[in-house]
């Protein structure tokens, strides 16, 4: 395959990918607020800030802000103030949230599983190796070429 081809091929087949809706099996939640979901129930046992809780779900603190309201208003998630500092708010998942949350996580598994039930599982281990070491090389080359933006820039 010439590298043309090659480019166009990724490019389209990132481009198809990022289009499947996976959080269109998940009923009431966005892919954002499942994934801020997530993240609050997978760490439910530590006190987490919401500027926290944006890093370990990749978003940004506004972002946060408003999905949690969506979140809190849907009665998945709850906020208190924490004891001797009123400033800073905790966030917890409510009962109803842990149980969407557990759901939610066995809707996507099973769709992962009908996806691969045809491919070898060696196939499919070295896929997942390969996507890593392409990831790992596109961030590096991404943040080698900001960086040489940044020095050439007056």
């Amino acid at each position: 395959m010439l590298p043309e081809e090659r480019e166009r091929r990724m490019y389209e087949g990132m481009h198809r990918m990022r289009n499947i809706r996976l959080c269109d099996l998940i009923t009431d939640l966005t892919s954002a607020e499942f994934r801020l979901l997530y993240t609050i129930v997978e760490h439910a046992d530590e006190t987490r800030k919401i500027s926290e809780l944006a890093e370990m779900a990749g978003m940004q603190p506004a972002a946060v802000s408003r999905l949690m309201n969506s979140l809190e208003e849907k009665g998945l998630i709850e906020r208190r103030s924490r004891t001797g500092n009123r400033r800073v708010t905790d966030v917890y998942p409510t009962d109803r949230g842990r149980a969407l949350s557990s759901q939610s996580k066995q809707t996507i598994h099973d769709y992962w599983t009908e996806v691969f039930e045809n491919i070898p599982t060696e196939d499919a281990d070295r896929l997942v190796e390969i996507l890593d070491e392409i990831t790992d090389s596109m961030e590096r080359v991404l943040e080698r070429r900001v960086e040489q933006q940044k020095e050439n820039c007056p």
